[in-house]
């Protein structure tokens, strides 16, 4: 079944906003679920996402945790190739014009 057929059958049994709500709480739903489950079962956020980016087969970007004193993360960039590329050559732009200036 192809995205198409499958839309196509989803909406003979409900509206798109019935199927979207539903989608959206099963979403809701599963991370409760992985993020809150039993003590001693519970995944990190950060491994969430991490799983997700190799299912989409994405790639992340994180910065040098040896800059990090608490050892948090501060964030990371997650998408194509294309897409860090881009947002890291925009933060080299913009470094390089505060170092100019």
């Amino acid at each position: 079944m192809n995205v198409k057929e499958l839309y196509d059958h989803i909406l003979k049994h409900m509206t798109a906003e019935q199927a979207l709500m539903k989608m959206l709480e099963g979403t809701v739903i599963e991370y409760k679920k992985l993020k809150f489950s039993d003590e001693g079962k519970e995944i990190h956020p950060e491994m969430l996402i991490v799983l997700a980016v190799m299912d989409r087969g994405w790639n992340m970007a994180i910065p040098d945790p040896k800059g990090m004193p608490d050892g948090e993360l501060p964030g990371m960039i997650v998408g194509t190739q294309e897409y860090i590329d881009d947002v890291l050559g925009h933060m080299d732009y913009a470094k390089k014009i505060k170092d100019e200036n």
